[in-house]
């Protein structure tokens, strides 16, 4: 029996439209039947996904495109196209019935301070009292030998509400020191000759 239907897209993922896309992520193209591999990974086609590799399944019908390089994340979020043309053909050689078009955009990169939430400080020492630090955090051996620990708070309200915490990509924290008592690096650090 000849084989005269033309083969479909069926699913593509992305879907089209789709924003807060990771950049590990994989155009997977599923079709209506078994397909010329060689010609439905010529028909793909982006002008900015880069060099891709490609997989498919057993049955020939889900094509797997992997970028070479992460997708980026920028301020507003990149838009990544793509297209599947109708010179893909299933086995028998029976082009695709119509052309696929997709586009998603990727993650936002934010960059944002958080600033420092006083009133949550605080310091908790070798007895584990418990003391409010809302301007300087002690930390290190006191006077009597009793060690201090800092704890320092943030505010996070200014963080979108809809925020991952394996999206964040990094996080630096900027503290300063007020005084030093004694010598402590001196303590950390003896002379060689010690």
């Amino acid at each position: 029996m000849v084989d005269t239907t033309a083969p479909g897209v069926v699913s593509v993922t992305p879907s089209s439209g789709a924003t807060g896309v990771s950049k590990d992520a994989n155009v997977v193209v599923t079709f209506s039947e078994p397909m010329n591999q060689a010609s439905a990974q010529t028909a793909f086609q982006s002008a900015n996904l880069g060099v891709n590799t490609f997989s498919w399944n057993a049955e020939g019908t889900t094509m797997t495109v992997n970028p070479n390089a992460d997708l980026e994340y920028t301020l507003s979020g990149k838009t990544y196209t793509f297209s599947v043309t109708t010179t893909a053909t299933d086995k028998a050689g029976n082009a695709l019935s119509s052309a696929s078009e997709g586009s998603f955009k990727t993650f936002k990169r934010i960059t944002t301070n958080v600033l420092n939430k006083a009133s949550t400080n605080a310091e908790i020492n070798n007895t584990n009292t418990v003391s409010s630090a809302t301007a300087d955090i002690q930390v290190g051996d006191a006077a009597n030998n009793s060690s201090k620990r800092g704890f320092v708070g943030f505010d996070l309200s200014t963080l979108p509400a809809d925020l991952v915490p394996a999206n964040i990509e990094s996080a630096r924290v900027k503290m300063y020191v007020e005084a030093i008592v004694g010598q402590p690096f001196t303590q950390l650090f003896p002379p060689s000759n010690c």
